[in-house]
């Protein structure tokens, strides 16, 4: 640890209104003084470690705001780009706002906008998933209510249905989740939110947001299910073995990375895995089976992870 970039944090973090800062990683903290973050994942990274440090009520300070230039640096990228680096969208996006107060409608044309031209290219990227090669158009509607009891958005394949507190009336309005949903009943891989925690937080990443899961949350979360699917059976147990998949990929995204989540959903378009699934597999997730069986043996092979669930078939 170096002396000098520790008093430098510290006094930093206590001119910025964060008193309650009590043990700072002082180790990792020093280092990100001294080099500063070079990646994108890097600087959310060290600044989720400062807020860690903090009341939340701090985070919002400008002093803060001044700790995080000092010990993590710049941002190193700036908002989404299209452009040579992320080709523009290959069909149109339409949006119908019909349903909603005529106020809302410069926030509908914001909405579909940022999808378009923010969203849909970085998933084209990480799915390897032209949306133009299955339809002639992506097609929004957003309604004042839900599309469907318990459903703040509902996809058939090009057609995205959305509650407009779950659209257009978030703090970063626009569409990843859903849209996530169109990618995949295009390409056929598996779907079911598997992929979503860990493909949104690449996504949030590279926009220059926090992850949209965190990885402590996702392994309590998995552990607790594992627990329950012993008590469970039907369709009770295939959302827990479904939830329990899920989470496994979001945590799964912190320790593998972003290329090795591309390459996992892949491995799950047109699968050829070469076991069959077993008895509780197939009793489990049914058609999708094989696509599950596709996506354990991946992990196995060329990342060494397996984990067990043996009432989900894992």
């Amino acid at each position: 640890m170096k002396p000098k970039a520790f008093l430098i944090i510290t006094a930093i973090l206590l001119l910025s209104a964060t008193a309650s800062v009590l043990d700072p990683t002082a180790k990792y903290l020093s280092e990100a003084y001294a080099q500063k973050s070079k990646t994108l994942k890097e600087w959310v990274i060290c600044r989720e470690k400062l807020e860690a440090m903090v009341d939340k009520e701090d985070i919002k300070t400008p002093g803060f705001e001044a700790a995080v230039l000092q010990i993590c640096g710049k941002r190193p990228v700036k908002m989404a780009k299209t452009g040579p680096d992320l080709p523009k969208a290959d069909l149109p996006f339409k949006i119908d706002c019909s349903k909603l107060d005529s106020a809302r409608q410069s926030v509908c044309k914001s909405y579909i906008a940022k999808t378009r031209d923010e969203i849909y290219p970085h998933l084209r990227e990480i799915t390897g998933t032209s949306l133009s090669n299955c339809y002639d158009a992506v097609y929004y509607k957003i309604v004042p209510s839900s599309p469907r009891a318990g459903a703040g958005g509902l996809t058939n394949r090009n057609r995205i249905t959305y509650d407009q507190r779950y659209s257009v009336d978030l703090d970063h309005p626009y569409d990843v989740h859903e849209l996530l949903h169109s990618i995949s009943q295009c390409n056929g891989a598996l779907d079911e939110h598997i992929f979503h925690g860990a493909i949104m937080n690449a996504v949030f990443v590279r926009l220059g947001r926090k992850p949209a899961y965190d990885k402590d949350s996702s392994s309590e979360n998995k552990n607790r299910l594992i627990k329950a699917v012993e008590t469970s059976g039907g369709s009770d147990l295939h959302n827990k073995c479904r939830a329990i998949l899920s989470e496994q990929m979001a945590i799964l995204y912190f320790d593998l990375g972003e290329e090795a989540i591309q390459k996992l959903y892949r491995s799950t378009i047109s699968p050829h895995p070469v076991s069959q699934p077993n008895k509780q597999l197939v009793n489990v997730w049914g058609p999708s089976a094989a696509r599950v069986q596709a996506l354990l043996e991946i992990l196995k092979r060329e990342y060494k992870y397996s984990f067990s669930v043996p009432g989900c078939g894992y």
